[in-house]
């Protein structure tokens, strides 16, 4: 008798711990995800700080060749009205026809002279959310750097 009333009693686990386990497992799972998830961004942002970096350089053979700055990222690819100087086949960008992107796909940003680099240039990406400022993989990388401000 006394074995049948102990498995009577025992019927398996209550509500309450079902919904504790689950709450820990959900917990966990999103503790990981976001860590996971991560390595992505800094990807995103390194690669964007590379092309950023690789397109200055662009622009300033552009100085070098012509005295002057490109008014737009567009004078890279389409030869300005004022540019007498010899003219690199395919443009500055190897043909390209499109004004380049961040990792993100958001259009890279130029502005010349530049608020940051008065005597040059900014080349700017607004980061992951696509907009001025922002925190962490959010803020906005100028020339190749994020910006402080």
């Amino acid at each position: 008798m006394r074995t049948q009333r102990s498995l009577h009693n025992s019927s398996g686990f209550t509500l309450v711990e079902l919904l504790a386990v689950i709450v820990i497992i959900s917990t966990l799972m999103g503790v990981i995800f976001y860590y996971v998830g991560r390595p992505t961004d800094d990807a995103k942002v390194v690669a964007t700080q590379m092309q950023i970096k690789n397109l200055c350089d662009v622009i300033e053979q552009f100085r070098d060749r012509h005295g002057r700055y490109p008014r737009t990222l567009r004078d890279l690819f389409e030869r300005p009205s004022d540019v007498i100087t010899k003219w690199p086949q395919g443009g500055y960008l190897n043909g390209r026809e499109e004004i380049p992107k961040d990792s993100w796909e958001n259009e890279l940003q130029y502005k010349s002279p530049g608020d940051k680099n008065r005597m040059k240039f900014d080349l700017y990406s607004y980061g992951a959310d696509g907009k001025p400022g922002g925190v962490e993989y959010d803020k906005d990388i100028v020339n190749g750097h994020f910006n402080e401000e």
